[in-house]
């Protein structure tokens, strides 16, 4: 269980919320997929369940990197 909760910190240590949304935009993402496949054989996903799941991954992404620049420019200040 706490490397399931490690998974979910931010680099500070605290829990992250755009981790587990991005984590539960994936799951729900597999799930659909997989009850999709054992129903018809086919998937053939709708724009709103791959919208929600790219964006969910897109802003974490996002996040991220905009974390990493804000870091950079506080180590300049600081110096």
């Amino acid at each position: 269980m706490r490397k399931w909760m490690e998974f979910f910190q931010e680099n500070n240590g605290r829990l992250s919320s755009a981790r587990l949304m991005a984590f539960l935009a994936t799951l729900s993402f597999v799930v659909w997929w997989q009850v999709a496949v054992w129903r018809s054989g086919d998937f053939n996903p709708g724009w709103t369940i791959t919208a929600f799941t790219l964006a969910a991954l897109g802003l974490k992404t996002a996040q991220k990197f905009a974390e990493a620049k804000s870091a950079k420019r506080e180590e300049r200040d600081d110096a």
